[in-house]
């Protein structure tokens, strides 16, 4: 009796892009295109108006949305700081309404209202500054690979959502450094308002005693912030050193008010060198970075454990 070979049928991945920038669109498509390949039916779609996002979210089987915040069209009635607003009710009603996945871009980030913990605190999944580069492909391949998992294994009536996007929901642990107490407690709550519960910040005026922490729970640290001159006898720089010998993968932010030693400080592993300014922006788009690449690391892990 002969075998008889049937063709497997592909994945079917539906990708949903907002934007009314074609070229950007088109750069997005390829990075989709590219990830996918032949192993999944892909459909792509590039929707200009939030109001037509909106009604494929709540009717359509989207399985990821990339949406370029400020590049979304509204009624010309709208001004700039309403539409803003309503690109940023967008992603709320994209993910808390209908738990769909969100990555969202965003070209400029000069508005206080379109500042990058805001677009997380909207329910972004994930958020990733302009131009379009390496760690929006991994974040973008990352959840690629956790839907076509999770379908292929998928019976009727499960739910969707995997082991992948439920480690964002869990409690993520930061430690900021500054010998300036007011500058951390202004920073820590700054964090914690942004990200509400799902972030525990712990504030040290030493590096010190910092240290003797994170080498207690360095498997339970998504991130350090520290400032370069802590105290005369242990400054950043000593301190970043250290926890790069202990742990590699925990990303280190330096945060200071010293410009001229940014070369040395990355030379060592330092993930970013931020200057103290009047804005937070700057920071608060390295937290949402680097947490998000924490996730991403600790989703692929537990994918590997679980052997999807």
């Amino acid at each position: 009796m002969s075998n008889l070979n049937f063709p497997q049928r592909k994945r079917q991945i539906k990708v949903v892009i907002g934007s009314v920038e074609e070229n950007l669109s088109e750069l997005i498509s390829e990075c989709v295109k590219e990830i996918i390949n032949d192993r999944f039916d892909l459909t792509l779609k590039t929707i200009y108006y939030g109001e037509e996002l909106m009604k494929i979210a709540e009717n359509d089987d989207v399985d990821i949305f990339i949406v370029v915040v400020n590049s979304i069209r509204f009624h010309p009635s709208y001004s700039p700081q309403e539409r803003i607003e309503k690109s940023l009710q967008l992603i709320t009603q994209i993910k808390k309404t209908y738990g769909k996945p969100v990555i969202a871009l965003s070209g400029w980030l000069d508005n206080l209202a379109l500042s990058a913990e805001n677009i997380m605190k909207a329910g972004a999944d994930f958020y990733f500054p302009l131009p379009v580069n390496h760690d929006f492909k991994a974040a973008l391949e990352d959840e690629m690979k956790r839907i076509g998992a999770t379908k292929a294994d998928q019976l009727p009536g499960d739910n969707v959502l995997s082991t992948g996007l439920d480690l964002i929901k869990q409690k993520k642990y930061i430690i900021f450094v500054d010998s300036h107490e007011d500058i951390a407690a202004f920073v820590s709550n700054l964090i914690k308002e942004s990200y509400g519960d799902n972030i525990q910040v712990f504030p040290f005026k030493d590096g010190k005693p910092a240290l003797g922490f994170i080498k207690s729970n360095q498997d339970k640290i998504d991130l350090i912030i520290s400032d370069l001159r802590i105290t005369p006898d242990f400054n950043g720089t000593e301190l970043l050193k250290m926890c790069k010998t202990l742990n590699r993968n925990i990303p280190f932010l330096i945060y200071t008010a010293y410009e001229e030693f940014a070369a040395d400080v990355l030379a060592l592993g330092a993930e970013a060198y931020i200057v103290k300014s009047a804005s937070t922006d700057e920071l608060m788009v390295a937290v949402a970075k680097y947490l998000s690449l924490t996730m991403l690391k600790a989703a692929k892990k537990s994918s590997a454990g679980s052997g999807l």
